[in-house]
């Protein structure tokens, strides 16, 4: 198997090479607790039902990542990148979202034409998540009031807003 640094590696040059080269990293099912991303680039990769309890994305490019069904309990992503990113049913508990990017994301399609992206909230377990200074215009959520989490009422009106 490989090591995830190759992986991460192989993923970077997927997306810098606009998948010409390289791997799409697809990290699904692994334990990767504490293991420091601070800064890599993993736009795009795949973290379905994967343990990132207290693991590190600081600064990291995030964006259309898919988090869904996963721990990131304790995880770092303060000032990440996270535009579009898929967070459906993620354990979000003692999460650090400081500061970071969750815009819509915009992929322009082959075909000429452009989707959105919205960061997606649902079906989350928070508690102490903190999404202090976080950037965020819409969000998908599952459009009820969220608990246990840290942030300002203009992000938390996000959540109910249709």
């Amino acid at each position: 198997a490989m090591k995830i640094g190759d992986m991460v590696m192989a993923h970077e040059q997927w997306v810098e090479s606009s998948g010409a080269i390289g791997t799409r990293g697809d990290f699904s099912g692994m334990d990767l607790s504490g293991v420091d991303f601070t800064n890599r680039n993993l736009s795009a990769a795949i973290f379905v039902h994967t343990r990132l309890r207290s693991t590190k994305f600081v600064k990291a490019i995030l964006d259309l990542t898919d988090f869904s069904h996963s721990d990131l309990t304790g995880a770092d992503m303060s000032k990440a990148d996270l535009r579009g990113a898929n967070l459906t049913d993620a354990v979000l508990r003692r999460a650090n979202f400081t500061n970071a990017d969750l815009k819509v994301q915009t992929a322009h399609l082959p075909n000429g034409m452009t989707r959105e992206f919205p960061v997606t909230l649902r079906g989350c377990r928070f508690a102490e998540t903190n999404f202090t200074g976080v950037e965020c215009d819409r969000l998908k959520t599952s459009g009820e009031k969220p608990t246990g989490i840290i942030a300002a009422d203009t992000f938390k009106a996000l959540f109910v807003a249709a």
